[in-house]
């Protein structure tokens, strides 16, 4: 299935390598495709292919894999108000799971890992958390924690 991150979760990236990110940040959008595993009647599957190989490996039902893209806004500093500009075209930058993901039945949220590649930079490894968080108004966000690294701490570390 489809999925986009809402943008009121504020996603944002504060630093990248050899840019110069404004204080404030750019907005980082996130979409893309998820599969989501079923039961086969023991609580979960088991997943073959790249990750399970031939033996397979049992994964929990809702386990999920992700791919898509992050597409950040590289937009110049503003005025608090909306009033920035784009600076150039956005950066695009595509992920895939490493490894199903897999939710935490002792608390809410997930920890992840994805293979990123991008044109210029290489590629590397995005991995982190999200921990969702009810906010004043009563709405939930996804209060994600993500670091992208390019190319040496990645799957194709030396």
């Amino acid at each position: 299935m489809a999925f986009g991150l809402d943008p009121r979760n504020a996603y944002t990236a504060y630093f990248i390598s050899g840019e110069n990110v404004p204080r404030e940040g750019w907005v980082v959008r996130d979409g893309g495709f998820m599969a989501v595993t079923g039961d086969d009647g023991s609580g979960g599957m088991k997943l073959h292919g790249t990750w399970g190989g031939a033996a397979g490996k049992w994964v929990p039902a809702g386990s999920f894999v992700v791919f898509g893209d992050y597409n950040i806004r590289v937009a110049g500093p503003g005025n608090g108000n909306g009033n920035d500009k784009d600076v150039r075209k956005p950066i695009i930058i595509h992920y895939e799971s490493a490894e199903p993901i897999i939710g935490n039945p002792y608390q809410a949220g997930i920890l992840f890992q994805c293979r990123i590649s991008h044109p210029e930079f290489g590629t590397g490894l995005a991995q982190g958390i999200s921990i969702p968080k009810s906010t004043a108004d009563g709405r939930t966000i996804a209060n994600i924690r993500n670091v992208l690294t390019f190319p040496g701490l990645g799957f194709g570390a030396q």
